[in-house]
């Protein structure tokens, strides 16, 4: 599960070798600040990124992510709008976390490969 809280490391991309090549990308959301990018932040560069490369596809937005009510023991209905990828496929909203880093390359995924994030989630989806 994803920690929310981290400390920030804006230079987390360039010391990593496996992440320097999202420096590139991401140094306009990450290298100005010395304290977390806001999910509006994550939501214009993503955005930004998508019209360039997938304008075709819907709007996308980082939303905060709300945790799901237990679910009774009895068997219910799943609402599938409450789940992790109905939230991205019915809304084109991405539920994240504030001050997390599995949520900031996340943002910077979803800028680079905007066709395959929403095709992952789509099948996803579409698999519940």
């Amino acid at each position: 599960m994803p920690k929310s809280g981290q400390l920030y490391d804006r230079h987390v991309l360039q010391r990593s070798a496996l992440l320097r090549d999202f420096w590139a990308l991401g140094e306009p959301l990450v290298a100005g600040s010395s304290t977390w990018p806001t999910l509006e932040q994550y939501t214009a560069f993503a955005e930004r990124e998508r019209r360039a490369r997938a304008p075709e596809l819907p709007e996308v937005r980082f939303a905060p992510f709300a945790p799901r009510q237990r679910r009774p023991r009895r068997r219910v209905a799943l609402d599938l709008g409450e789940l992790y990828d109905g939230q991205i496929v019915m809304l084109g909203q991405v539920p994240c976390l504030e001050s997390s880093y599995h949520d900031l390359f996340n943002a910077l995924v979803w800028a680079a490969f905007p066709r395959s994030k929403r095709a992952i989630h789509l099948r996803q989806f579409r698999a519940l």
